[in-house]
């Protein structure tokens, strides 16, 4: 269920998969928006919604009971694929789960075989199934509750979504100011290196670990004009709140 990156996602694992599941089609509202990365499989409309034992609701996290509501299979198994979503309760179908990957989406064709594939379902009889679908798409199959998706969920947003904006800011700032960003290739690459391979706490660098206020000042000033000014300012503050015994 779902046209979007998820569903792209999910059908591309599921194609190459073994006999063990067949992947019976698509199902969107809206065909003329479906991607063309999905053009290979079978399209449906919510008129005419396939019968098939799991359905994976690749859908908006606000849109995941309704759409489930309206598949007329009560028998089946529901998967949505959110990291902060909680299992569905309460509605006209029994079997509920989860298969959320730790991946930022997109609508590229090769994706890692490694990616980590989180599951969750209410359903005893399923878990097995579950289970054997998870290790179909991945190599990282990880049971996990709710709650502990919801905290898998809120990490990956603060080290992912926001170090990429933080990128675009900077990438931003060189075009303004006509500056390569290649340049900062090798400095991204070496923090990278260090956040995987030692404790992030431990490898912190630059003005604000110093309280090297003359620089942050400077750097405000260059910002005076612009809405990061404040983004600037709160992860300064935030740093030198961290390590204020250390220093």
């Amino acid at each position: 269920m779902g046209s979007g990156r998820a569903a792209h996602f999910f059908a591309h694992r599921l194609k190459n998969t073994a006999a063990t599941f067949k992947l019976t089609g698509i199902v969107s509202r809206d065909i003329g928006k479906v991607s063309k990365s999905l053009f290979p499989f079978s399209i449906y409309d919510y008129s005419c919604i396939p019968e098939a034992d799991i359905f994976i609701l690749a859908v908006p996290d606000d849109q995941i009971r309704s759409i489930a509501e309206q598949i007329p299979y009560p028998e089946a198994l529901f998967l949505h694929c959110s990291g902060a979503q909680e299992l569905i309760t309460n509605t006209t179908h029994e079997h509920h789960g989860v298969l959320y990957p730790l991946l930022s989406l997109n609508f590229q064709m090769e994706f890692a075989p490694n990616i980590p594939l989180f599951t969750e379902t209410n359903s005893e009889y399923h878990k097995p199934i579950l289970n054997d679908l998870a290790q179909q798409i991945s190599t990282d199959v990880q049971e996990l509750t709710s709650e502990k998706r919801l905290n898998v969920h809120l990490c990956a947003v603060i080290s992912q979504n926001f170090s990429n904006h933080l990128w675009h800011i900077a990438q931003d700032i060189c075009l303004t100011k006509d500056l390569d960003f290649n340049w900062f290739k090798p400095l991204l690459e070496q923090g990278l290196n260090q956040a995987l391979s030692q404790n992030a706490k431990e490898t912190q660098t630059g003005p604000a670990i110093r309280k090297d206020k003359n620089t942050i000042d400077k750097h405000l000033k260059l910002l005076a004009n612009s809405n990061w000014q404040d983004i600037y300012k709160h992860l300064n503050q935030s740093i030198i709140d961290t390590y204020e015994e250390k220093l």
